[in-house]
């Protein structure tokens, strides 16, 4: 809940002031992520103290809920180092949570155990759909601090920045998206033995075709960002939807989410992308107005509006 004046949180929440606050940037994942200063707190609101820095996922605010403060549960949030700013830091929860969710709990895989370096390469491929985009960057990024040898598509519009870009995060291989054939390039650098994909980018007909298109039928799976109204069927093809707001109201699965951001933050392992900051909401708000549905699902910076919290910092 974002209000515009203080108010006293109930047990579990905290009280955060607003210094960046960036609108997610796909369709399938709503809400807003936050940034700033824990002001505050709540009883049983675990380690969370006053004045602590702190970066939150909002699933459930729209664009007329943000406000100077926030009301959040403590396990949506998360302690940031003092290395990252609050700009830096508001891009980066709800991708990260969303991410999250569709290969460790969607599509099971193992989670990452951090520890500074990656873990051994698993023989396992994983295709991550969009890599040049902001979920799609996080997608990458957990599949190879997992240990998962990974594949990614890029930007053909961008084609030579984004594919650096994108094996810059830790892609394996990288395919221009538009180029002929290139389910079959795809199946065959992943052996023709591809198993698990994950398509960022919701109700796009194409990216689904080409990742069900790329993997092997006996035993695939392939996660989907809703609102997919109709999953395709097939006897050795499961698809699933990623239920980003069934995993959001679980609270243990919640925290255990932000723990592993909160140990990924700390030991330095994540790339945060490119940001656009203006430093009004107003004029957010007027630029998200201005902009065609498809184009929050393609971008790959986020939009970041800087606010100056409040006068208690």
């Amino acid at each position: 809940m974002t209000v515009s004046t203080p108010l006293d949180p109930s047990p579990g929440q905290i009280l955060v002031a607003h210094y960046a606050v960036s609108p997610s940037t796909s369709e399938g994942v709503p809400g807003w992520d936050v940034a700033g200063v824990v002001r505050r707190v709540g009883e049983g609101a675990g380690s969370f103290r006053v004045g602590d820095r702190v970066a939150a996922y909002l699933l459930h605010a729209t664009d007329a809920d943000i406000g100077q403060y926030s009301v959040i549960r403590a396990e949506h949030a998360v302690k940031l180092p003092q290395s990252l700013s609050f700009i830096e830091a508001a891009t980066i929860p709800s991708s990260f949570f969303t991410a999250t969710v569709a290969l460790f709990h969607t599509l099971s895989l193992d989670t990452p155990r951090l520890g500074g370096k990656r873990l051994k390469l698993k023989r396992e491929t994983v295709f991550v759909w969009g890599g040049e985009t902001v979920l799609g960057a996080y997608g990458v990024q957990l599949s190879h601090l997992a240990g998962y040898r990974t594949l990614s598509t890029a930007d053909p519009e961008d084609a030579e920045d984004s594919l650096d870009r994108v094996q810059d995060l830790g892609a394996d291989k990288v395919f221009v998206y538009r180029d002929g054939g290139v389910a079959d390039q795809i199946a065959h650098a992943a052996q023709m033995k591809l198993h698990y994909s994950f398509d960022t980018t919701p109700s796009h007909e194409a990216s689904m075709d080409i990742c069900i298109g790329s993997m092997d039928q006996t035993g695939a799976h392939l996660a989907v960002l809703p609102p997919v109204s109709e999953l395709p069927h097939s006897p050795k093809l499961t698809t699933h939807r990623v239920e980003v707001a069934l995993i959001y109201e679980d609270r243990i699965l919640s925290r255990q989410i932000m723990n592993l951001l909160a140990e990924a933050l700390n030991i330095d392992v994540l790339k945060v992308g490119l940001r656009e900051v203006v430093k009004s909401l107003e004029v957010g708000l007027e630029i998200l107005k201005s902009r065609k549905p498809c184009d929050e699902i393609k971008q790959d910076t986020r939009l970041v509006v800087e606010l100056s919290g409040d006068a208690a910092l």
